[in-house]
């Protein structure tokens, strides 16, 4: 059975709210629609970090080295620090290349496999990269973190994955099979999927995935929206940015499985430099008069003054004695 579109009569429009809402459209990830054309395997080295992390072997560690160098390597990131472009599951059991049909799921557009083993990683691409540093929306990454808990769950991926690293689709060590040249839209992916699927995880215990970025994203971006001026009053950027760290530590320490330091260290540096460089206390009043006008503007929403009626007319007074008599009452 074919896993290329959602089974029929489910109800592929299952969530709500701002998730429900978000507007997706297919493009490609390169920026030009005629590369949709050129096999996967012929773009994927344009679709990586510049800059990537990579090594042969996990145990000695990572190194940064430029995007060609890496490409030799056995494991490289796919994902930079600023988006989401893959959505990558680690598959720790045999015959791994099987478990999307089993799940009734879509199919990667690129499985990777261990021969010796028959593990995987699994990684779908996305047509609209998924913005994760400070300035980006809350809708599409909370949602990115929902279709990839929905996934891994149907699958029984590995949840305590961090997804830093992935095994190279263009190493010759590993059996590679390119499964769908076309990238795919979060509501795709979200469409074969139910509500129970993408349910959060009961506690920050047990999250995994991008729900632990999302994570200390959020605690990070409220703690700096509301003590950045502070810090800016002083000129301590510094102090600043290990106010964030050591915020972010304590979160990522909550995890049962952390994400890498590395990751971390790149939130606080999106958040710090983000909200650093946009609050200031001039910025905080023109925001603070914004929302007092639009408060008063819900407010007054529909309500017809009496300056528009002429209730004095009505009444055979004149104006100032009609509201001295308003004052009187009131």
């Amino acid at each position: 059975m074919s896993a290329s579109t959602p089974p029929s009569g489910k109800p592929a429009k299952h969530l709500s709210g701002r998730l429900a809402q978000w507007p997706f459209q297919i493009i490609a990830p390169a920026g030009r629609a005629s590369d949709l054309k050129r096999p996967l395997r012929d773009r994927f080295p344009e679709l990586l970090p510049r800059k990537p992390y990579a090594t042969d072997h996990l145990e000695l560690g990572l190194s940064i080295m430029p995007r060609p160098r890496a490409l030799r390597r056995r494991h490289i990131q796919l994902n930079g620090p600023s988006a989401f472009v893959w959505m990558t599951h680690d598959i720790d059991q045999r015959e791994a290349w099987l478990v999307h049909d089993d799940a009734y799921v879509p199919q990667p557009n690129v499985i990777v496999l261990n021969p010796a083993n028959g593990h995987a990683h699994a990684s779908y691409l996305l047509a609209v990269p998924v913005a994760r540093h400070a300035a980006s929306r809350e809708a599409p990454l909370r949602y990115f973190a929902a279709v990839e808990r929905g996934i891994a769950r149907r699958i029984g991926a590995d949840r305590r994955y961090c997804g830093l690293i992935a095994k190279n689709p263009l190493h010759p060590d590993w059996r590679v099979e390119w499964r769908r040249n076309e990238p795919y839209t979060l509501e795709e992916l979200a469409d074969w999927l139910f509500p129970r699927d993408m349910a959060p995880d009961t506690s920050i215990e047990v999250t995994h995935g991008a729900g632990r970025n999302c994570s200390i994203f959020d605690a990070l971006r409220a703690t700096a929206y509301r003590e950045v001026r502070d810090y800016k009053r002083l000129g301590d950027l510094e102090a600043f940015r290990d106010r964030l760290d050591r915020l972010a530590v304590d979160i990522n320490n909550a995890f049962s499985v952390p994400i890498g330091p590395c990751e971390v260290r790149a939130i606080v540096r999106s958040v710090s430099r983000w909200s650093w460089k946009h609050f200031s206390d001039a910025g905080f009043s023109r925001r603070q008069s914004v929302l007092g006008r639009r408060g008063a503007a819900a407010r007054w929403a529909g309500h017809i003054s009496a300056e528009e009626t002429k209730p004095w007319i009505a009444d055979g007074i004149s104006r100032r004695t009609w509201y001295r008599r308003r004052r009187l009452q009131s």
